[in-house]
């Protein structure tokens, strides 16, 4: 009787958990002919194609933008399908977009209830006390360009959007709504300024509503640095990083990560791979294998946890090859600096010192189109010769802008050794050229980090080399006498001044003859080139 009324109490827990579990999901991704839905009027709402996020049509995904209205005043209206959620308590509307309209225009969004007898309600504003959104902007129920300013350049009403402005929305409707028939609206008003329809509008991307009898509360899915989106100049393979995180008391299952490789508008290629955890119980890699150049990949990971709550976040990249560069040296700053300094670049005040310095993309080529770096020479600037021993140049490509305090290992960090020996410093002011040992290949839009250390050098004399003043802490360097462990030891000191550097280029060429592209598999001991990706340049 006690096994029975065991087996019995089983099959209740079991039904209540599957009841507790019920819900409906209605998507719009927009890549389709949107059932139910009414753009008004029709023409200030058109397909786009440019800015997307994956949907239902890998290969020809599409968003919805809407446009400003010409007259100051006027309004375009967007009207979702009906969604019945009378048989649940909890309800969860969210959707993906970019908001690129003036600051005196405005979004908002409504939505009205059934009243009965099939009829609709009149139209009321979303509350703020349901936005669950990361805006804090959002203050009076509205949205612009001034949402996210930074992202969306809220300054610069002419601004083209990129595939990095996407941002999700959630509003959680539980105690807005009551369990009903519902339905929502767009609605993008021109405010009282003319000429500002000249901005680009307001896309919409990935609209869904979630209903459940237990509370929705999606776990936190966000892609971790470093990054792969829009442009890669690496044909991989790529390892994609995430946070995965729980917001409900039930753990997170393991996450997925989705793929799918297109080139030339075919499928070629799709997986969903189990995401490995890295450390904590919310830090997750997946890696998407390489594919040559020209492959567009699609990607998603999907967190869920074992209530049924979830999140998608999306990205894509393309490989391709980076767009020419210059050949010929670069000097930085192009005016040149008069500061002196016994150290940066090189301690030759101690026999003992480390630097580094970041010279930023921009600064190396006019389009931050990179190249194979050959050369490096520092500006010096003494009355006699001088010979320093055991110097060592080390090179990264990094995507900040300013140091930090501490010395830092550059094997450890990453660098590659692009030349060591003995630096001959010839008299007067001069550029005091190494020709590297390892040419470096900086891609598009990095900043290059350049490591200087010399290690229980001869020392000879206190020998000056120029430098020039920056806004923000671009270098770093420390050093003594005592010993090299405590060289390092020592925090050293941030400066203002930057030495004065010269690099010689060689960058790619656009003409029939130039060479393309060779995928270098080198094995992970292997410390040359910082990238799997080699690029020739031949004339």
């Amino acid at each position: 009787m006690k096994r029975l009324l065991f087996l019995f109490t089983g099959m209740l827990l079991i039904m209540q958990h599957s009841y507790s579990q019920q819900r409906d999901v209605w998507v719009e991704d927009f890549d389709g002919n949107m059932p139910g839905w009414t753009a008004s009027p029709p023409a200030a709402w058109r397909a786009n194609t440019v800015l997307t996020l994956p949907g239902s049509n890998i290969t020809n995904p599409k968003s919805l933008l809407g446009l400003v209205p010409t007259n100051v005043g006027d309004s375009v209206t967007l009207e979702t399908a009906i969604y019945d959620c009378s048989d649940y308590d909890y309800i969860i509307m969210s959707f993906s977009h970019i908001c690129k309209i003036a600051l005196t225009d405005e979004l908002r969004i409504e939505y009205r209830e059934d009243v009965g007898t099939g009829f609709m309600g009149r139209w009321q504003l979303l509350p703020r006390t349901a936005y669950n959104g990361a805006s804090a902007a959002y203050n009076n129920g509205r949205f612009n360009a001034a949402s996210y300013p930074t992202d969306w350049q809220s300054t610069n009403n002419l601004a083209l959007p990129t595939q990095t402005w996407w941002k999700e929305e959630v509003f959680i409707l539980d105690d807005v709504v009551p369990r009903g028939i519902i339905q929502f609206r767009f609605v993008l008003k021109h405010g009282n300024t003319a000429g500002t329809q000249a901005a680009y509008g307001w896309l919409i991307e990935n609209f869904s509503v979630v209903a459940a009898d237990y509370q929705i509360i999606p776990p936190t899915v966000q892609f971790v640095a470093p990054f792969k989106m829009d442009i890669i100049y690496s044909t991989g393979p790529h390892n994609i990083n995430a946070k995965v995180k729980t917001n409900s008391y039930a753990p997170i299952e393991i996450p997925f990560l989705k793929y799918t490789a297109i080139l030339n508008g075919i499928t070629i290629a799709g997986d969903s791979i189990e995401m490995d955890m890295v450390r904590g119980d919310s830090l997750w890699v997946a890696t998407i294998p390489q594919f040559e150049l020209g492959t567009k990949i699609v990607y998603s990971i999907t967190g869920k946890d074992t209530l049924g709550n979830e999140a998608t976040a999306f990205s894509e990249y393309t490989i391709t090859l980076p767009p020419p560069g210059e050949t010929g040296y670069v000097q930085i700053p192009t005016v040149l600096g008069n500061t002196t300094s016994t150290y940066p670049p090189i301690t030759t005040f101690y026999t003992n010192g480390w630097s580094r310095q970041i010279y930023l993309a921009s600064e190396l080529s006019s389009t931050s189109a990179g190249g194979m770096i050959t050369e490096l020479a520092w500006d010096y600037n003494y009355a006699t010769p001088v010979v320093r021993t055991t110097q060592n140049c080390y090179f990264k490509a990094v995507s900040a802008a300013t140091v930090v305090t501490g010395y830092v290992d550059p094997i450890a960090d990453g660098a590659t050794l692009v030349w060591s020996g003995t630096y001959n410093l010839p008299a007067g002011r001069t550029w005091a050229n190494i020709v590297l040992d390892v040419p470096f290949l900086l891609l598009p839009g990095e900043n290059l980090m350049v490591y200087w250390t010399n290690v229980n050098c001869t020392y000879n004399t206190s020998a000056t080399f120029n430098l020039h003043t920056q806004q923000t802490y671009m270098t770093v360097a420390g050093g003594n006498d005592a010993s090299w462990a405590s060289a390092i030891a020592a925090a050293g000191s941030l400066y203002y001044t930057r030495p004065n550097a010269r690099f010689y280029f060689v960058g790619g060429t656009s003409d029939s003859s130039a060479a393309a592209m060779v995928s270098i598999d080198m094995p992970d001991t292997v410390n040359m080139l910082p990238t799997s990706l080699c690029l020739l340049w031949l004339r």
